[in-house]
């Protein structure tokens, strides 16, 4: 009885730590960056976010945001005219 209370026990605790793991990041620091460069920040948690700015980017805004995608969120880093996309691996 012992050992199926034991077992029981470590399961529980591996069911417990494995939840804590799966929680999404928090893209606090991608999206001050989206707004300070004048964006529009859209979070999709779990799967990854992106920044919109009608006017569209600078070269360097697009290194940043590239630069805290890879580097933070150890994301791929994708644009398309006025948007960045970081989409999480």
């Amino acid at each position: 009885m012992r050992r199926c209370v034991g077992v029981a026990t470590v399961a529980l605790g591996l069911a417990l730590a494995g939840n804590a793991s799966a929680n999404p990041p928090n893209f606090r620091a991608a999206e001050q960056l989206c707004l300070h460069q004048g964006g529009a920040f859209d979070p999709e948690p779990g799967q990854g976010y992106d920044c919109f700015k009608p006017m569209g980017f600078t070269a360097d805004e697009f290194d940043a945001a590239q630069q805290r995608c890879e580097d933070v969120y150890k994301g791929s880093f994708d644009n398309v005219g006025s948007t960045y996309f970081c989409k999480l691996n």
